[in-house]
């Protein structure tokens, strides 16, 4: 083959547009104004005509370039074209600037060791080009590539045309910049055609890659295409950098497809990848010479089509079923035996909490399957899901924070099959579960699990016999650290750790609240009043308040004709959070003054604390969930979990498993529960050390320093009220504890032994405690035993088949009767 004959380069610079006329005048002030690439680009209207204006702007933009070869042509032009020129004096000063460059030629043995680099990485990739490599090798001597002052190249052609001109630099910088936020939110792949030069596929790289530091995060997956192998190696023999060299080829989110068959490779590739996004981004820079045949979109539309054949067809078969199941028992037994869950990949919790309960599951004999994007590359689409229940034909599908009507919204579609029972996992209190519709979703054979709220039973219409009140459960196998490196356990040591990613302030926040809901006026006003009542609110200790009730008071004071889930969203999602993170704070910064004070180790560990403006000195940085986070808890004298809410939150249990010891902040909604538990032991156990009270029969005393339990319940009054009395009188008849109820703070930790208040006191004395490695690991161990009897995804998976099971007998019992 000749040198060249596969590079058809016009003979020009790459331009992006049809240039417009414009006068040699025009040409210099493009020079003057530093816009040298755009004056280029013009300059070959004025090759066939005699302007010496129009050559001297380009000898002056080559020279400010640094090309001293095609500054010298310019000027060799002018001084053959008008001899008296080389008289004057800026065109000798141009000449004699031009003769003072540095040769800005790229050594051919430079770019053929950059190049066989390539190849080699490439090899590894699949991507075989040991017969391209030689042939690329041999055209090599032939052209000459220059590197301008602003990193963009020239190649120039064996007789010395321009192949290869422009500021391309700048223009993928631009391109990217302008869509860096769509780029790096486009939930399918994101194609490049052409990589010579190469610098828009490298910052396409760079715009989309995401800070994964605290758990899995999306990046769009890119897909590189060129036809010509010869002209790949033209691109990538320009990257200086071998890193970046390496960090292109070697990614694996990058996919590449070289040779003539990109198009078929393309489509095989998304062949074997049903369910997942194939569609996004195709870009191209205008100095591709050698595009594919049939086109990429033509690949990709072709192959998608197949896709919707398969989809359609799942579809149906899980219609056909669900005609199937209607028309049979209208009241079908239920025996779990195939489960399906659902959890987005990108979350730090919810993904993982459905591995955990699934590895469960399977435990008991189920088998299981999770729905989740494979990897950090990838969106799913409705197919994935088809798919899925169509090969399993699932009795059971669980779902994290999604009832079966949001997944059918957030697809487009209706994918979900209808009869099969449904379990919404709410973990987290998201505007979305707070509407009437998320209640109605739940259906006859469906189940609401996990942190659902007495205001979701009673003025959302979640039912409440299918509800199932859970609290977060831990994994004992990842939260496992009896073989723990020993080194992580050093490098994660302190004596008193945070693990929380509520970094920012409450100032922060407020003021970030206001400006999510800036829809109107009237919104900004009734968000900022709410705000400076939860803030004012704060100001109460926590043991003395439930928050999450005075913060429903609150709303309704504020907005009192609301409907109901408008109220509960401005509760739960503005209200309280605004409460709870002041809580948080106050009790950060408390507890490093006392460490300070104290001169022990404080840490804190999660996402954001490196901005906070005071606490950045004592961030440790984020977490993975699983072993990382299980070492920090158990090399951790105490942990302190901070939150207004009486929930169980997960990083107790978790904590517990790993062996650490939890500190808990004293709060009206866990006190009151382990008031209630202590108060039904004495009236039920203890009723003969008590006393009768002088008209008051309804109740029984017990003296406080007579009875440990009367004791410690008069110890939590204590707390809660501000005052202690040397008596409790319990109600002789107390109520039973209610079916459902979840596990509970006081069930895990013993309050008066881990528990604290929001004032140096206390925390200083828990603190203090904590330093006893005696009593800190006593205290560990017994809070480790009382989790991992109860609350643990076994546990959980436990309580699950339980419900079902007993809906089966139940519906047993009624198709017999």
């Amino acid at each position: 083959m000749q040198a060249g004959a596969r590079h058809p380069h016009p003979n020009r610079p790459v331009a992006t547009g049809t240039p417009q006329q414009i006068s040699p005048a025009d040409l210099g002030r493009l020079v003057d104004a530093g816009r040298h690439w755009d004056a280029l680009q013009h300059a070959p209207a004025f090759s066939q005509r005699p302007e010496p204006d129009a050559w001297l702007a380009e000898a002056r933009a080559w020279i400010a370039l640094g090309i001293a070869r095609l500054a010298a042509d310019a000027l060799t032009r002018l001084t053959a074209g008008f001899p008296a020129a080389r008289a004057r004096d800026d065109v000798q000063r141009l000449i004699s600037d031009a003769a003072a460059l540095p040769d800005a030629t790229i050594p051919a043995s430079t770019l053929a060791e950059r190049a066989r680099f390539a190849a080699e990485a490439l090899a590894a990739r699949g991507i075989d080009l040991k017969d391209d490599l030689p042939e690329w090798l041999d055209t090599l001597s032939a052209r000459t590539t220059l590197l301008a002052r602003d990193g963009n190249i020239l190649r120039l052609s064996p007789a010395g045309s321009i192949e290869l001109s422009g500021d391309h630099r700048s223009s993928a910088a631009r391109l990217v910049q302008q869509s860096a936020d769509a780029l790096r939110a486009s939930a399918g792949p994101i194609t490049v055609e052409g990589v010579d030069p190469p610098w828009l596929a490298l910052a396409l790289l760079d715009a989309t890659t995401a800070d994964d530091r605290g758990g899995p995060a999306y990046s769009p997956r890119i897909r590189i295409i060129q036809a010509d192998p010869l002209e790949l190696l033209d691109g990538l023999s320009l990257i200086d950098n071998p890193n970046q060299m390496r960090r292109l080829i070697e990614s694996p989110r990058v996919r590449w497809y070289v040779g003539q068959d990109a198009p078929g490779s393309l489509q095989r590739d998304i062949a074997s990848s049903p369910g997942i996004r194939h569609d996004g981004p195709i870009v191209r820079p205008p100095s591709l010479r050698t595009p594919t045949r049939p086109t990429v979109e033509a690949a990709v539309r072709t192959s998608l089509g197949r896709h919707a054949i398969a989809h359609a067809s799942d579809l149906d078969l899980i219609r056909e079923r669900e005609t199937f199941s209607r028309a049979g028992d209208p009241s079908p037994v239920i025996r779990i035996r195939r489960v399906a869950l659902i959890a987005g990949r990108f979350t730090t919790v919810l993904r993982p909490m459905i591995d955990d309960l699934a590895r469960s599951l399977s435990d008991l004999g189920c088998d299981t399957r999770i729905i989740s994007e494979p990897d950090d590359h990838t969106r799913l689409t409705p197919a994935a899901y088809s798919r899925a229940f169509a090969e399993l034909d699932p009795d059971l599908i669980i779902c994290a924070n999604h009832t079966r009507d949001d997944m059918d919204r957030l697809l487009g579609e209706r994918a979900m099959p209808r009869t099969v029972p449904w379990v919404t996992w709410i973990q987290d209190s998201l505007p979305h579960l707070l509407t009437r519709d998320a209640g109605a979703a739940i259906g006859p054979l469906d189940l609401a699990m996990g942190l659902v709220t007495p205001q979701m039973i009673d003025e959302l219409g979640y039912p409440r016999d299918r509800t199932l009140a859970a609290s977060m459960p831990a994994s004992p196998a990842k939260f496992d650290t009896s073989a723990a490196d020993p080194a992580l356990l050093k490098g994660l040591a302190c004596d008193v750790g945070i693990m929380t990613n509520h970094a920012e302030t409450p100032e922060a926040m407020c003021a970030r609240l206001v400006d999510e809901v800036s829809s109107s006026p009237r919104s900004i006003a009734i968000v900022e009043r709410i705000a400076s009542e939860a803030t004012r609110l704060a100001d109460e200790p926590p043991q003395t308040v439930v928050v999450t009730a005075a913060c429903e008071s609150i709303v309704r004071g504020i907005v009192p004709d609301a409907d109901p889930e408008t109220r509960a969203n401005l509760t739960s999602n503005v209200a309280v959070r605004i409460c709870d993170r002041i809580y948080r704070h106050r009790a950060v910064h408390l507890a490093r003054a006392i460490c300070e004070r104290r001169s022990v180790r404080f840490a804190i560990f999660g996402q954001g604390w490196d901005a906070h403006p005071t606490l950045a000195p004592h961030e440790r940085g984020p977490l993975p969930h699983g072993p990382e986070l299980a070492a920090a808890y158990a090399a951790a004298g105490l942990t302190l979990n901070i939150t207004a809410l009486g929930s169980f939150h997960q990083r107790i249990a978790e904590c517990a498993v790993a062996g650490g010891l939890p500190g808990v902040l004293l709060t009206r909604a866990n006190c009151d529960p382990a008031r209630a538990a202590l108060a039904r032991d004495l009236a039920t156990n203890h009723a003969d050390e008590g006393f009768d009270i002088a008209g008051r029969p309804e109740h029984i005393g017990f003296a406080t320093y007579r009875n440990e339990t009367a004791r410690r319940l008069g110890t939590l009054n204590g707390i809660v009220s501000g005052r202690e009395t040397p008596y409790v009188a319990p109600m002789r008849e107390q109520p039973a504890p209610a079916a459902n109820e979840p596990f509970g703070v006081h069930d895990a930790i013993d309050l008066l032994s881990l528990g604290f208040t929001l004032d140096e006191p206390s925390l200083d004395a828990l603190i203090a405690r904590s330093l006893d490695q005696r009593w800190r690991d006593a205290q560990a161990a017994r809070t480790r035993e009382a989790v991992a009897a109860r609350c643990t995804h076994a546990a959980l998976a436990n309580q699950l088949l339980a419900h079902y099971a007993k809906r089966a007998s139940f519906d047993t019992h009624t198709t017999a009767a």
